[in-house]
């Protein structure tokens, strides 16, 4: 019973396997003698361009400030600035340096096209609080969460009160 059930399982895979082949086989035939067929479903150039981007080339996001050298005390508010292009939304991140952390959250999914974010630096946030070199990341989930733009470092001091 086995050797039989084994037989006809061989035999069907050549069956699918030539029906396949000889689809092929008819497609391949139909299709070269039939330009205009395909020809209808031609896209202009400029079509397949819009719909065919690059990753990561079309988008672009420049953090103008904070500059790198600029000094903030913890509790002051730090004006976030920002141009960017074919980008919905983005969010921002501080890094501390010297920590391989991006752990501190900003803001997120904000509107690119805002431009524009006010941020009051934390004052009870155990990463700022002793003050320091940091950096700000932005990124994007459009673009599987890539890293779209960084400000140079620039520092956090404690408060002066």
């Amino acid at each position: 019973m086995k050797e039989r059930y084994q037989k006809g399982a061989i035999l069907m895979q050549i069956i699918v396997a030539i029906s396949t082949f000889l689809i092929l086989v008819y497609s391949y035939n139909f299709l070269s003698r039939n330009s205009a067929f395909l020809n209808q479903f031609k896209l202009p150039e400029k079509q397949i361009q819009n719909l065919v981007k690059q990753p990561n080339a079309s988008y672009s996001l420049k953090i103008s400030s904070p500059k790198t050298g600029d000094t903030f005390y913890i509790g002051s508010v730090c004006e976030i600035n920002w141009t960017s292009q074919n980008i919905n939304a983005v969010s921002f991140y501080l890094a501390r340096q010297g920590s391989n952390d991006v752990n501190i959250i900003i803001i997120e999914k904000i509107q690119a096209s805002a431009g524009k974010f006010f941020w009051t630096i934390p004052i009870n946030n155990n990463d700022i609080n002793l003050g320091g070199q940091f950096k700000i990341f932005a990124m994007s989930e459009e673009i599987s969460n890539s890293l779209i733009g960084e400000t140079g470092w620039f520092t956090i001091v404690p408060s002066a009160n």
